[in-house]
């Protein structure tokens, strides 16, 4: 694994996705960065299984909530238009 290579696709992927308000990707720091180390942005946030908002005070929500489908609608549509 070449980390320099990785982040040549950050970097590119951070530009196909500009348009994308929804998805944000940290910054490379290519001054740190070799093959054997990818420096990025730290980024404060929550794990992806607990990213929905409807299900953290109770527990009981239903699944399927408002936030989970439009987090499910980003990722399928990065990975579309990946493929196209």
């Amino acid at each position: 694994l070449d980390y320099t290579r990785e982040a040549a696709n950050a970097t590119r992927f951070k530009t196909l996705f500009a348009h994308m308000s929804e998805v944000y990707v940290p910054r490379v720091y290519d001054d740190y960065t070799s093959t054997k180390v990818l420096t990025m942005e730290w980024v404060d946030g929550e794990r992806l299984r607990t990213a929905s908002k409807s299900d953290r005070i109770s527990g009981t929500g239903p699944r399927g909530s408002p936030d989970d489908l439009a987090l499910v609608e980003v990722g399928v549509r990065c990975s579309l238009e990946q493929m196209l």
